[in-house]
């Protein structure tokens, strides 16, 4: 019973200082249900491994269809957007902050022959990913880039 109120006084205690001094973790991503419209298109969302979120200060989110329609619509804001920005893992299909992310231009509809960012955690799997699909590794801020170059979201 001792070592029970120890370690529940002791998780409290953790969380309360990290509380404090900011370590809170960022608001989470909800689960993409398939049909969802798009946030800047309104297009749904017809592939979960693709999507992206962006989860405002207040924790709501707003769901993309992909990370290049994020991009977009970041490029399109007229100032800066608050809140966390959250992509899906190509690997394992959990998501990842957009940060941290390496990405890679592919093709990712063979019958539209439509091109986007397909998100890594990893580093080496996206080398691979690049390798195999004469492609070159991308970090956050050059999605960012090419989604400001390119008001209209087209390929």
């Amino acid at each position: 019973m001792r070592t029970a109120i120890l370690i529940v006084l002791s998780a409290t205690v953790t969380a309360t200082a990290a509380f404090f001094v900011g370590g809170s973790p960022p608001p989470q991503p909800t689960n993409v249900i398939l049909g969802e419209a798009c946030w800047r298109c309104r297009r749904p969302i017809l592939n979960a491994d693709l999507a992206a979120e962006q989860v405002a200060p207040n924790g709501l989110g707003s769901k993309f269809r992909s990370v290049h329609c994020l991009a977009t619509w970041i490029g399109q804001q007229p100032g800066p957007v608050e809140g966390h920005y959250w992509v899906t893992n190509s690997q394992d299909r959990k998501w990842i902050q957009a940060e941290g992310a390496y990405y890679v231009r592919m093709v990712v509809n063979d019958r539209t022959m439509e091109r986007d960012f397909l998100a890594f955690g990893d580093s080496a799997a996206a080398a691979a990913a690049a390798r195999d699909n004469g492609s070159k590794v991308e970090q956050w801020a050059d999605v960012l880039e090419r989604g400001k170059a390119d008001p209209l979201g087209g390929d």
